[in-house]
């Protein structure tokens, strides 16, 4: 809640508060969550506070009509008992946060290039860094004024006491270590702190011992690295895009599958970075510097660079002959001193420096720092992917080690980025990949039943007709509130409802069509294709959106009607399940002449929908009584005359009922209805021979009935009742056999 005014206290000072209880009263203009915003919704709202727990209410401390203050706003802290604590997700630690994330971002990149390749930083650099180091010694201290939540209870925890207690539990001790000033440390032992201001210190050479203990320092500043493990979570691409990762759903694997890359280039950086300082010098013992001496050793930095430093100090050189002097190309003489000094033969040049200590000149390798950090990286691969070309390989007993390490690590991690790799391109075409699989489970069903070609073929096609999701929709949308599912199926669906002139009437109705539209199910049909058959079980109902499709008798060619699209069928087993019947069956069959494309209402669905909408009940009605006129068979012929007093009873039995409030039924009746099936009998064809078998169950029923009423005499009233339900009964049935 961004603002608000407080309307009125429902808890006076003093009073007890039970769990539950509502306390106070906001009127506020912005609702808690955006989600349950209505359109273009501003009008005030007014929240009720309540209780988490049992407690005296000891000062109201906002008065009525004030407004709220912003605890969480632009200062992002706020007194507590007179002390200053920053609130977890307030404005200052959001934007504190912001700042972490760009100085780890820094961090992770430069510090092992800085640490591996021994290349301190100068000038402006020197500045920069200074700053980062302000915001370290900053950052441990306000973590002693930052409030947490706690795990158990989901309280703010605000006491200082609490937080300190924690703090030097945790973190305190990492945090130590990556703020432990050692780069000025080491700039006071080397003496660099003037060139560092200057820039030109990577012309300074550092001579006299100290040198494993000015690398083991160095090593501390990796802690700022460890440092960053506490904010992993911020370093994700979801948390640096921020609102904009929610518009780039689309292709969160893609950006998945970037971070991983990134995640696998940094592990080689690491790697490659720390191989280069294992490689050095500082870490070689007195008997491996004695066997590089000595030739028997040849480290991969001499065979690749000559070196490993970009800039080195000159060593002495003495002519063995006096008379005739040969001046070798990588040797110079310091004028201001007499001297002659050399540079290695293989990767250096001699270039002379008049403001440099001691010899005037320099050894500047022809392999700068770009040259050197790519080959460490392209070790770190070959190594990581077990490739190993052995153009670079391990020497002294520190590259073999962390030879050894990077093997390990990279070995587990390079499958587990490998593995997640594949599962995020699989979810690139999740579609696809749920298609496969239905596919597979359908062409094992084939293959185990032995069926034809031709009918397996007409499996598969059905199969390949129908859309295959990779979710469930039904779930989806359950965990929505009710608005948001709406707006979703009004935009899914609403160009369908309108179409369907069943539905139509009501689509405005917003309940109705959210109703409707969850329980829609797409449903395809290849052509020359059944959807059902007459005499079929199964009572779901079906939408034609796109495609021909006809209605046909049971011999399965007489076409007896063209659904429309929008049109509405399937519905008369629905009906009649409503009213008793509960196996019911289809009165005709659906024959796709073309690809259809529909929509599907589960039985039971339907069923609820006609039980909750009265209106789309009557006009289902409708539309069945349309329907079955399409599928009553006609009789052929004229129908004999009928006796006088009949004319009650056989019109009645002709429409499929029977009534009992006329007069008395009488064998005349069934004359008639045996005449009237002699006639049928005349006129055959194997339409009219179903229909003859249909007249000759009625005439046994009415015979029955009219014993029934003989035997009885003069019905009683709960005799007649009795009948006339079952007279009710049997008109029914009548009326769905025709």
């Amino acid at each position: 809640m961004e603002r608000g005014i407080v309307k009125r206290w429902l808890k006076q000072e003093g009073e007890l508060c039970q769990e539950y209880d509502l306390v106070l009263e906001v009127e506020t203009e912005t609702l808690v969550e955006e989600a349950y915003r209505l359109d273009d919704f501003a009008g005030k709202v007014t929240l009720l506070i309540e209780a988490n727990e049992e407690a005296w209410l000891a000062k109201q401390l906002v008065p009525e009509g004030s407004e709220l203050p912003d605890y969480g706003g632009s200062a992002a802290s706020r007194p507590h008992d007179g002390k200053l604590i920053i609130l977890p997700e307030g404005s200052f630690r959001t934007a504190w946060m912001q700042i972490q994330l760009a100085v780890a971002m820094y961090i992770i990149w430069v510090t092992p290039v800085r640490v591996g390749f021994n290349i301190p930083s100068e000038g402006l650099w020197f500045w920069f860094e200074g700053m980062i180091d302000l915001f370290f010694y900053v950052d441990l201290a306000l973590n002693f004024f930052t409030a947490y939540e706690d795990s158990l209870t989901g309280d703010i925890i605000t006491d200082h006491k609490a937080i300190a207690r924690r703090y030097l539990k945790g973190w305190f001790a990492i945090d130590v270590l990556a703020t432990f000033p050692v780069d000025y440390i080491v700039r006071g032992v080397e003496g660099t702190w003037m060139c560092s201001l200057r820039g030109d210190c990577s012309w300074s050479i550092i001579v006299g011992g100290g040198v494993s203990l000015i690398s083991m320092l160095r090593l501390l500043r990796f802690f700022r690295i460890v440092w960053i493990l506490k904010h992993v979570k911020f370093m994700r691409f979801s948390t640096i895009l921020g609102s904009f990762a929610d518009d780039l759903y689309t292709i969160m694997p893609i950006l998945s599958i970037t971070e991983l890359v990134i995640i696998l280039i940094y592990l080689g950086h690491i790697s490659g970075c720390f191989f280069y300082l294992l490689s050095t010098p500082a870490w070689q013992t007195q008997h491996e510097k004695a066997l590089i001496a000595d030739g028997e050793i040849t480290t991969w930095m001499q065979h690749a660079f000559g070196g490993d430093k970009t800039v080195m100090l000159p060593t002495a050189y003495s002519f063995s002959n006096s008379s005739s002097i040969h001046v070798p190309p990588n040797v110079m003489q310091d004028n201001s001193t007499g001297k002659w000094w050399s540079c290695p033969e293989f990767g250096y040049d001699i270039t002379p420096c008049a403001t440099c200590h001691g010899p005037h000149m320099r050894c500047v390798s022809h392999y700068k720092l770009a040259f050197r950090y790519v080959t460490s990286m392209y070790w770190a691969y070959t190594t990581m992917t077990t490739v190993g070309y052995g153009d670079i390989s391990s020497q002294t007993m520190a590259e073999k080690i962390w030879a050894i390490v990077t093997m390990i690590v990279s070995g587990f991690f390079f499958s587990f980025v490998v593995g997640r790799m594949a599962s995020l391109v699989a979810k690139l075409d999740s579609h696809r990949t749920a298609y496969n699989d239905k596919l597979e489970v359908v062409t094992t069903f084939l293959k185990d039943t032995g069926l034809p070609r031709h009918l397996s073929k007409r499996v598969l096609d059905m199969f390949k007709k129908q859309k295959i999701k990779p979710y469930d929709r039904q779930q989806v949308l359950g965990i929505l509130p009710f608005e948001l599912k709406a707006k979703i199926l009004r935009h899914l669906y609403a160009g369908a409802i309108q179409s369907v002139p069943l539905l139509k009437q009501m689509a405005d109705d917003d309940m109705f069509l959210t109703d409707v539209c969850i329980r829609l199910q797409p449903y395809n049909c290849s052509a020359n294709t059944y959807v059902y058959q007459r005499g079929e079980t199964g009572g779901d109902v079906f939408i034609l959106i796109r495609g021909e499709l006809h209605m046909v008798d049971m011999d399965k060619e007489t076409f007896l009607a063209k659904i429309p699209e929008g049109g509405v069928f399937g519905e008369g087993t629905v009906l009649r399940h409503l009213e008793g019947f509960m196996k019911a069956k289809r009165i005709a069959s659906m024959w796709c002449k073309t690809p259809c494309y529909m929509l599907r209402i589960a039985q039971e669905d339907m069923a609820d929908l006609l039980e909750h909408y009265p209106q789309m009940l009557d006009n289902l009605r409708a539309l069945h009584k349309t329907t079955r006129s399409k599928c009553r068979p006609k009789v052929v012929g004229a129908l004999p005359s009928l006796p006088p007093g009949s004319t009650d009873s056989i019109p009645a039995v002709r429409g499929g009922s029977a009534s009992l409030d006329g007069p008395s039924p009488s064998m005349s009746a069934s004359n008639s209805l045996a005449d009237l099936g002699r006639a049928a009998i005349a006129n055959s064809s194997a339409r009219d021979l179903q229909h003859l078998a249909r007249l000759k169950l009625s005439v046994k029923v009415c015979r029955i009935m009219n014993h029934l009423v003989m035997v009885m005499g003069s019905p009683s009233e709960e005799q007649r009742r009795m009948l006339e339900s079952t007279t009710e009964q049997w008109n029914r049935q009548q009326r769905w056999n025709v």
